[in-house]
């Protein structure tokens, strides 16, 4: 599971993820009881459930919608936008047998 913040909204990231990986890519907006649930099985932690649900309540109220300047201070270079992180990192989210394949179309 991947957390994400910044401007673009979860509906367009899913739209990107999905273009890079050539693979239906959707994000669901659970409601909480229901997010922890399914957090819980796949065996994670009960704080970390918690966690990552208050997480996603604060991205629900738009409290992590701010842009900050960080990444250019600390790094020295512009943030990348999501479609270019998605392309340049579409192996991380494809298993092994997915980029076998693409290999030998390509």
């Amino acid at each position: 599971m991947l957390l994400v913040t910044g401007a673009n909204r979860k509906a367009e990231m899913a739209a990107q993820l999905s273009e890079a990986l050539r693979r239906p890519v959707a994000f669901v907006d659970l409601p909480e009881r229901e997010f922890r649930e399914t957090l819980r099985g796949f065996h994670m932690p009960d704080w970390q459930a918690h966690g990552l649900v208050e997480d996603y309540g604060h991205y629900r109220r738009g409290e992590a919608s701010n842009i900050f300047s960080a990444v250019q201070e600390v790094t020295g270079e512009s943030p990348r936008p999501f479609r270019t992180f998605a392309h340049d990192y579409k192996s991380a989210f494809l298993d092994k047998k997915d980029m076998e394949s693409r290999k030998a179309a390509s």
